[in-house]
């Protein structure tokens, strides 16, 4: 990849993770869960290092900044940990922090009751291809006393969701659903837009396989994007 600057920090993740392998592209496609051939596939396992977690919170930080700036704690599942934990203390906001460890135990940030003077709560994610785990949290937070009002995921794909039990797609994408179902807005630290926007960049440098990728992708948009 090359040295591209002054990006949005959406996009320096989208950027970082190409040039690492966290965002791979593939000509013949991934199947993944659905009965869908994707020509990339986004692994966020590999962003959580040092490296990886600045990038991670700089992009969550950008969305928390401007879509939810009184709030007070992020909460989420164990792999989205690294970065809110950077989130919490980005700029020097004092944020709390919390996530779903499943069992009660005396890790700090485990539990939303350890929590008592903060209650207004965003949910973060990772990538999701369904809107399970946002719901869950989302019911989690109100158990605790919380009041959720918004999430933030790592990257939004812009499909349409795959309904693996009828076998169709839906109308809405993961984000549309939850905004739906939740009654609250969800935001994405980074989207297939931004994606393809790099790539855009990147192919004018150079690169058949950015260039063959990149027309994979847009034909993938055009048939299972919002």
């Amino acid at each position: 990849m090359s040295g591209v600057k002054d990006l949005s920090p959406a996009r320096e993740l989208v950027r970082y993770a190409l040039k690492i392998g966290a965002i791979k592209l593939s000509l013949s496609g991934f199947r993944v869960n659905n009965e869908r051939l994707l020509p990339y596939f986004f692994n966020p396992k590999l962003l959580y290092t040092g490296e990886g977690a600045n990038f991670l919170a700089d992009a969550y930080t950008d969305v928390l900044q401007y879509k939810f700036g009184h709030a007070e704690v992020v909460y989420g599942a164990m792999a989205s940990i690294v970065a809110m934990r950077l989130v919490s203390v980005e700029g020097g906001r004092n944020i709390g922090y919390a996530f779903n460890c499943k069992k009660e135990n005396n890790h700090d940030g485990c539990s939303l009751r350890q929590l008592k003077d903060k209650r207004v709560v965003i949910i973060v994610d990772d990538v999701i291809g369904t809107s399970e785990s946002c719901i869950e949290a989302f019911a989690i937070i109100h158990e605790n006393g919380g009041i959720p009002i918004g999430g933030i995921i790592m990257f939004d794909q812009q499909e349409r969701v795959y309904d693996s039990v009828k076998k169709v797609d839906k109308l809405l994408s993961v984000v549309q659903e939850l905004n739906e179902i939740l009654k609250i807005p969800f935001f994405a630290a980074a989207t297939l837009t931004d994606l393809i926007g790099v790539m855009r960049t990147e192919n004018k440098i150079g690169g058949d396989q950015i260039a063959r990728s990149l027309k994979l992708i847009l034909d993938y948009q055009h048939q299972y994007g919002i």
